[in-house]
């Protein structure tokens, strides 16, 4: 949408007032949070009047007591970890297509051909979120990572050697690529999300899904920053190798360190009076055990 927008603006107003046509971008990205603010303005004031008795529920002992037992300690390991080394590729790749599209077409002359190669390697990731929408529901969340982390893998390194022996062949390098920027939005981005919400107990959920976030941001940073010194030193089929052995690194965390199922046990640091969740499975009314099953 964002590239569409773009070339819209720049075909009205043409090679010229550049400036210009970045401040209106900017102004139509804040449409979208204004039509939303009003419905969550009216979220946060519902979640006011039950803070009070939410606050009773959580204690900074439960999260204490998830950090020290090896159980939940080994599964926030695993979500953290594989939302970190997800971020590294994935923002490594997206930051640096511009360099790719670069070594494979040369400079563009107009910034509208920038555009066009962007809008075609964004448009198949369309396809592959909307494949995570159907199969978040038939495939268990740590299988569904599973595969993700395996195809992206096996497309890392295939694009790593295609690169090298296809190098003259710029449309094969370029369908390839686009082959593998469905890979990486293939299943892990909706699995990093969802796993710390359907495995940890309600009491520590929000707070080891936060954990697990954060280290996705510290991935994103190592990624856009890491990539160009790996270019320099390897090239672009030693970053793609490199993103290859990433991924194969998640896989193995995904299948050692996360939980098939629910962790049913609540860590919590001493007994509670006012605790009425008891080891209650986690259930919401999108019937999550319909996601573990």
């Amino acid at each position: 949408v964002t590239y569409f927008m773009a070339l819209i603006i720049l075909s009205i107003a043409g090679s010229t007032h550049y400036d210009l046509q970045m401040r209106t971008m900017l102004a139509l990205g804040a449409v979208p949070p204004a039509l939303v603010l009003p419905s969550a303005l009216l979220s946060l004031s519902a979640k006011a009047k039950t803070g009070s008795s939410m606050a009773s529920v959580f204690s900074f002992g439960d999260l204490t007591a998830a950090f020290s037992d090896s159980t939940h300690s080994s599964a926030l390991f695993g979500t953290s970890a594989c939302w970190l080394l997800f971020d590294i590729y994935v923002y490594g790749v997206s930051i640096y297509t511009p360099e790719i599209m670069d070594a494979l077409f040369g400079s563009s002359e107009t910034l509208a051909q920038d555009y066009w190669q962007n809008v075609m390697s964004t448009a198949v990731t369309v396809p592959a979120a909307l494949l995570n929408v159907y199969l978040v529901y038939s495939v268990k969340p740590r299988d569904l990572q599973t595969y993700g982390f395996a195809v992206a893998a096996v497309s890392f390194a295939a694009m790593g050697v295609c690169w090298n022996l296809f190098s003259d062949n710029k449309v094969f390098l370029f369908c390839a690529f686009l082959l593998l920027k469905f890979a990486t939005m293939f299943a892990v981005p909706a699995t990093t999300f969802l796993l710390p919400n359907t495995i940890f107990h309600k009491n520590i959920r929000s707070s080891c899904n936060g954990v697990s976030a954060a280290s996705g941001k510290v991935g994103a940073f190592i990624g856009t920053f890491g990539f160009p010194y790996l270019f320099d030193a390897f090239g672009m089929a030693g970053v793609f190798f490199s993103c290859a052995v990433i991924a194969g690194l998640g896989l193995f965390i995904t299948r050692t360190n996360i939980p098939e199922g629910k962790l049913e046990q609540q860590p919590t640091a001493q007994p509670r009076a006012d605790d009425s969740s008891d080891d209650t499975p986690y259930k919401t009314t999108r019937d999550t055990d319909k996601l573990l099953a």
